[in-house]
């Protein structure tokens, strides 16, 4: 059939299982011509393909909902649910989100960028729908690395005081963005391999499928008799019952399985078995995540369509390979990733110095407090995640690590706009919620060449101190740069200057060759080191007219703090920030040209306002 003619997945309905396969093929066909165009998450969705076929064959999306756990790996959802014409816009400005978005589609009942929520919203959810007596399946899709995080432990834990109907379809692919690590995925294996389980389970099937009105009963025997032969199966402690393992690849067992769980009268979780990257050989074969999320690439050699350019390199791989040789050097440093080790370029770190490198799997909370132990034992930690996953360790940063001023080190990935991922990615709340925090160092590099003077200034320091960079290219150089603790930079400066810019993070390299390059008589202020706030410099330029420029962040934080400097003194600034709102997908530079807070556009302003004198 033609996808491009899908509406809605009433038609699924009338396919028989050689159908659904050739529509499954189809369906793969079009993601990675599409994707290897636009970018996007391809593993992930190559690997859910017939899994979700399935479950809008088997329920009724139009009344039952489904809550998928990061919606990144909904892409077929999409396809069914009418908005496969769209494709081509995917996670461009105003085109089709990259994850779930409940403007785009009825369909979409769960917006989710993180992980590990789904469970706990669709208990919720059941417990609004049970108590308003309504009649329609919960379905919460989530992923075996997901499911180990400990926002879902805490709702499974609470199952057994809630006995509304929910059902849990766990994706397993033995995956994260890297390899699943931990005592659950250890466990999992397990279930996955265990015949006797599957044997019993099935035996359950037949009998439930005989006797629906003593499924509780033919449960409890099959679970007593299954003890003989196997130990206990983790979720049967969460009081939850258990269909699987099932082949994610097989309609026949699908099918039937999403039918046992639709009619079964309790809260059931299946566990089913899937292939991340399914259909793709250089996909199936990753081990590292390459192919989790990814830009344009050619399917015919698997390569990435790079825009790599001479002399520059991103400050994600100057931070890893700055890393690289900190491990080598100091045996009591320890580098901490949450399941991003590829993301962050962190690979050969992991790979040659697997004692001092630790992948907690999707667990930020436990990362920080971690990290805390190992300072508390004179260690040397750092912390490796990207802004908006950091959000999830506050409570951990504000109590166990600030507080005590822990010597903990945040490498702080993807600051400010990171464009295609959109509202839930974008990093630029960290400078609002960590500013207020006693014995909190937080600073930025606005080029590569000051990312290893600012990582050995900071290493001397002891205390919570947090670096925060940019999804940039930045120009190399090998000049030699000593900085001064908690001192701006001054890039441009003269005292007739009566125009003076602090600009935050790439735009302050970007502003300082227009610049030069158009002889403005402005100041250009480099905060190098956001907080503590250099008084000193800030002084040094109170009479002329100040600009806070910055694009990385909203305006609760260093801006408002320099606001509240110069309040002492009566001094009135402008301020260039990002709006308090929840930014779309699109790329960077779209973006900020949207926000009226590219470059140009606030230079521009700025001479517009002061004149060029």
């Amino acid at each position: 059939m033609d996808i491009k003619q899908i509406k809605d997945d009433k038609f699924l309905k009338d396919l028989n299982n050689k159908q659904l396969a050739e529509l499954a093929q189809e369906i793969r066909t079009f993601l990675l011509e599409n994707i290897s165009k636009t970018g996007g998450h391809l593993s992930s969705n190559l690997g859910d393909v017939e899994l979700i076929i399935a479950l809008h064959k088997v329920f009724d999306l139009d009344n039952d909902k489904v809550l998928f756990d990061v919606g990144h790996q909904a892409y077929t959802h999409k396809i069914l649910t009418g908005r496969v014409n769209q494709f081509k816009t995917l996670r461009q400005i105003d085109g089709l989100s990259g994850f779930l978005n409940s403007q785009e589609s009825p369909y979409d009942v769960f917006e989710s960028g993180h992980s590990s929520t789904s469970i706990s919203t669709a208990m919720g959810m059941a417990l609004a729908r049970d108590s308003n007596k309504e009649k329609y399946e919960i379905i919460s899709f989530i992923g075996d690395a997901s499911i180990a995080n400990g926002v879902a432990f805490e709702a499974l834990n609470n199952m057994s005081h809630q006995n509304s109907k929910i059902i849990i379809i766990l994706n397993d692919n033995d995956m994260a963005i890297n390899k699943s690590v931990g005592a659950f995925a250890k466990s999992l294996s397990r279930v996955r391999s265990s015949k006797t389980y599957v044997k019993f389970k099935k035996g359950f099937l037949k009998a439930f499928k005989f006797a629906p009105k003593f499924t509780n009963f033919v449960e409890r025997v099959v679970h007593r008799i299954a003890l003989i032969f196997r130990s206990d199966n983790m979720f049967d402690n969460f009081n939850i019952s258990y269909l699987g393992p099932i082949d994610g690849h097989n309609f026949k067992r699908l099918i039937k399985a999403f039918k046992m769980a639709k009619n079964y009268p309790g809260p059931i979780l299946v566990h089913v078995k899937t292939k991340k990257g399914h259909g793709y050989k250089y996909a199936e074969d990753d081990k590292i995540g390459k192919y989790h999320g990814v830009g344009p690439f050619n399917i015919k050699t698997g390569e990435m369509i790079t825009n790599d350019i001479k002399g520059y390199d991103s400050f994600t791989n100057i931070v890893a390979n700055y890393m690289y040789d900190k491990l080598k050097n100091d045996k009591d440093c320890y580098l901490i990733s949450s399941a991003m080790i590829y993301c962050t370029n962190l690979s050969k770190c992991f790979d040659d110095f697997q004692n001092q490198c630790i992948d907690v799997g999707i667990a930020e909370e436990h990362s920080i407090a971690l990290a805390n132990g190992l300072a508390i034992n004179n260690k040397n930690p750092y912390v490796s995640l990207y802004s908006t996953f950091m959000q999830r360790g506050y409570d951990e940063i504000v109590h166990d690590v600030c507080r005590i001023n822990s010597n903990v080190t945040f490498l702080v990935d993807r600051a400010g706009i990171v464009g295609e991922d959109g509202k839930t990615h974008q990093g630029m709340f960290d400078v609002s919620f960590l500013y207020p925090l006693e014995n909190c160092i937080i600073t930025m590099p606005s080029e590569g060449k000051y990312v290893k003077p600012l990582l050995d200034c900071l290493d001397k320091i002891k205390g919570c101190k947090f670096i925060r960079y940019q999804k940039h290219l930045t120009k190399l150089s090998d000049e030699i740069i000593n900085l001064e603790f908690g001192k701006f930079i001054f890039e441009n400066y003269d005292v007739q200057n009566k125009i003076s810019i602090i600009a935050c993070g790439n735009s302050c390299a970007v502003l300082k060759e227009m610049i030069i390059k158009n002889n403005y008589n402005i100041n250009l202020i480099n905060p190098i080191f956001i907080k503590p706030l250099d008084e000193e410099a800030l002084m040094k330029i109170e009479n002329t007219n100040v600009v806070v420029y910055d694009n990385t962040s909203v305006f609760e934080g260093f801006a408002s703090a320099i606001l509240k400097f110069y309040n002492k003194i009566n001094k009135k600034i402008d301020t260039y920030c990002l709006p308090n709102k929840f930014i779309k997908h699109g790329s960077y530079d779209t973006l900020l040209k949207y926000l009226n807070l590219d470059e140009e556009s606030v230079l521009n302003d700025i001479l517009k306002k002061y004149g060029k004198n």
